[in-house]
């Protein structure tokens, strides 16, 4: 029967000591079960291998050495924590209604708490706080003498029968619940843990002489049902991630030949768009050299014709290409394509680093609204120049109309704000301040000695000074 024994210690022992270390190093795998599906296997592991251990160093002690107690103490406790990480562990794994480890966590806590009393008291009074020293084990069994040399007092059996009894009642409920599920190994774990309880009792209460460690066995086979089934549980989540991968891949793989084809279709969509912006170029020019009906009134269809080319073409390309616009050269050509006079014109040299049609848009606007307020004026002119303050270079064109003119300076750049009656969107300085924003800048309306002043205000890190030219 020892030598039994402790061979069930030692098996039991390396057995929770693989559980311990599988579940140890499958963190990142746990993380993928839900809290309900989690068994907490590790820590109910690793509470029985402190168990094995402690009643492996139990058994070689003398009981005369100071070492037993307090190896008898560990034990005990040890068991206490163990069976309510089982109790934890098998309400999960079962379902149950009544949370039974919840229950036990309650009276756990009561006899760790007892557990440091008498663990000071047999530091002092020895074996005597456990055992009845004048009334030696009788059952005549080697196994049984050498663990329990002494009959355990009177104190310990009412302290520790509150344990015993909802223990038992626990057990019978739990087995009650693994037979209606199904579950044969956890219901004869169950069962063998029920017995072996029955045989402890009958000694320690009616002073039977037959005693059998049935416990180590049922722990066994219980440790066994739940690795199983956790192991159940991370291989079918384990699968399901896989074939979810598995789709996501396939769908990857379908965009990427989708793309392919875009690719082709942009690219040939583009060259069509790049033809049409040239023709439209091309009949702007055209028109500006002779006398046409309503000349003015097709330009600026031509225009709008223009940008929606270029917004067609960037949506295209998928994104704008930023390039560094000269504002010389952009002001420049802006003022003769909608021939007004630019009596003074930005300093050489400064760039900006912006989506040039965009940016050149947002000076068409300004110029060409400028132009149309000012019809009748036929020295209608512009003056340009650069700024720079609190970290922005500013872009000014003050124009040579009356600042007065403007009836409503805070709603000009309002979306829907229109001072053309019917044939204004109210859409041209909204978009001039959507672009300057989205640059991290900003437009305003300034009064410059009585004329009307815009400025574009752009970050100083966009805005590059080559003085050489």
């Amino acid at each position: 029967m020892e030598t039994l024994y402790l061979a069930l210690i030692v098996a039991a022992l390396f057995f929770y000591l693989h559980i311990t270390l599988t579940y140890l190093f499958s963190v990142k795998y746990l993380s993928l079960l839900e809290r309900s599906e989690n068994y907490h296997i590790t820590p109910l592991a690793i509470s029985f291998t402190v168990v094995c251990v402690f009643t492996y160093l139990y058994y070689f002690v003398s009981h005369d050495n100071p070492l037993f107690p307090v190896l008898f103490h560990l034990v005990m406790m040890s068991v206490i924590v163990a069976k309510f990480f089982y109790f934890q562990s098998l309400t999960k794994l079962l379902g149950a209604k009544i949370r039974v480890d919840k229950l036990y966590l309650k009276l756990a806590a009561f006899y760790v708490l007892l557990s440091f009393y008498f663990f000071v008291d047999t530091s002092y009074n020895g074996m005597a706080t456990y055992f009845d020293l004048t009334k030696p084990e009788l059952s005549g069994l080697p196994l049984r003498e050498k663990l329990l040399p002494f009959e355990i007092n009177q104190t310990m059996k009412v302290l520790f029968t509150p344990n015993y009894i909802l223990g038992f009642v626990f057990y019978c409920y739990l087995l009650v619940v693994a037979l209606k599920k199904r579950e044969k190994l956890i219901a004869f774990g169950v069962a063998f843990t029920i017995a072996s309880i029955l045989f402890t009792n009958s000694y320690h209460l009616f002073a039977t002489k037959y005693w059998i460690p049935l416990n180590i066995v049922a722990d066994l086979f219980e440790m066994l049902r739940l690795h199983w089934a956790q192991k159940e549980k991370l291989s079918r989540k384990v699968e399901e991630y896989n074939k979810q991968l598995a789709d996501v891949n396939g769908q990857l793989d379908a965009l990427n030949e989708k793309q392919g084809q875009m690719q082709i279709y942009r690219h040939d969509l583009n060259n069509d768009l790049s033809v049409s912006s040239l023709n439209i170029h091309k009949a702007k020019l055209f028109l500006r050299s002779v006398e046409a009906p309503a000349k003015d009134r097709i330009v600026e269809c031509l225009d709008q014709a223009l940008s929606a080319q270029q917004m067609a073409a960037d949506f295209v390309s998928g994104s704008p290409r930023v390039t560094e616009v000269s504002l010389r050269a952009m002001v420049e050509k802006v003022c003769r394509l909608n021939e007004v006079t630019a009596f003074a014109l930005p300093e050489a040299g400064v760039k900006v680093k912006a989506v040039k049609h965009k940016l050149e848009s947002c000076v068409v606007n300004l110029i060409k609204n400028a132009r149309e307020a000012n019809i009748e004026d036929n020295a209608f002119g512009v003056f340009c120049e650069i700024e720079r303050k609190n970290g922005f270079v500013s872009l000014r064109i003050t124009d040579t109309g009356s600042f007065k003119r403007i009836k409503n300076p805070q709603g000009l750049f309002e979306k829907g704000f229109s001072t053309k009656a019917k044939d204004g969107r109210g859409l041209g300085l909204y978009s001039v301040r959507s672009f300057m924003q989205s640059m991290g800048g900003d437009v305003e309306l300034l009064e410059n000695k009585g004329k009307v002043c815009f400025s574009l205000n752009f970050p100083e890190n966009l805005v590059t000074f080559d003085l050489e030219q």
